[in-house]
């Protein structure tokens, strides 16, 4: 996704970054158009208490009561074509934001909810900067989508790139959407990728994310949301549809993307129009 492709199946073209505003190319190392995508989607395990498994373990498996011999096994899947905008962050600028003393206790709050007994979907999970401001990033990014493509927030998804391992640097972000026909989607969403487009996008999201019609509650409090995944993010600012969402709307903080209402200094992007 970070390069371009030409092919059946992924159509993509790297943008000139130093066509779009200051702001972005501060926060922002690389922009690539993804014009066609295929996105397949296999059924392949169910729980009924837990949402964790582990695929490799084949015991796990419960589509069949005898698993069928290698070559003979099949899952059932979808298949559709789509568009999308992929993002690639400035990782050295979050790691470096990630030592400060302020950033550090915000997001000790949310370390002992992390691997809540209650819920081990994300078990392995690290709630650091990259997981919570990329997350959060696309959730105000798609809210502010949907008023200029033509499709509501349940059409639009994300697919987090984010590092959760030592030695692996990865901080991106597809947005996409994908239609269940031949023809695929229309092109509103990429051509919101565009220079012209992108940078309006861009300001009209971070300056929304700075007030929250619930602030100071939603913003100030503590954690909130399903199992305490959460802490600046509501129904009213940062919250999407469960079909859009990589993680089940967990993860989420508007306070290390823009800052809260008394520290300013905790959110990472601070543009041009926040000052007053």
């Amino acid at each position: 996704l970070r390069k371009d492709n030409d092919t059946l199946l992924l159509n993509t073209m790297v943008q000139d970054i130093k066509k779009y505003s200051d702001d972005i190319q501060k926060y922002i190392k690389n922009i690539v158009l993804v014009s066609n995508l295929n996105e397949t989607r296999a059924l392949v395990d169910f729980t009924r208490k837990n949402g964790a498994f582990d695929i490799e373990d084949k015991n796990t498996w419960k589509l069949w009561e005898q698993l069928p011999s290698y070559g003979h096994r099949w899952f059932p899947a979808v298949q559709n074509e789509g568009e999308g905008i992929f993002i690639e962050f400035n990782s050295k600028l979050i790691d470096e934001h990630s030592k400060k003393e302020n950033v550090k206790k915000r997001l000790q709050k949310l370390e002992e909810n992390a691997q809540n007994e209650e819920d081990d979907s994300f078990k392995g999970y690290v709630p650091n900067l990259d997981l919570l401001f990329v997350h959060t990033f696309s959730h105000l990014l798609i809210n502010e989508m949907a008023f200029y493509s033509g499709y509501n927030t349940a059409s639009i998804a994300e697919r987090l790139y984010v590092k959760q391992e030592q030695g692996i640097d990865m901080c991106g972000l597809l947005i996409y959407t994908a239609a269940g026909d031949e023809e695929g989607t229309l092109g509103g969403l990429v051509k919101l990728g565009l220079p012209e487009m992108l940078d309006e996008l861009f300001e009209k999201a971070m300056e929304k994310a700075r007030w929250c019609s619930t602030d100071p509650i939603c913003n100030e409090v503590g954690t909130q949301g399903p199992f305490n995944k959460n802490l600046g993010a509501c129904h009213s600012c940062a919250l999407l549809p469960e079909t859009s969402c990589n993680t089940r709307n967990s993860f989420l903080d508007r306070g290390v993307v823009v800052g809260t209402q008394n520290d300013r200094d905790l959110g990472l992007i601070k543009t041009k129009s926040f000052i007053i």
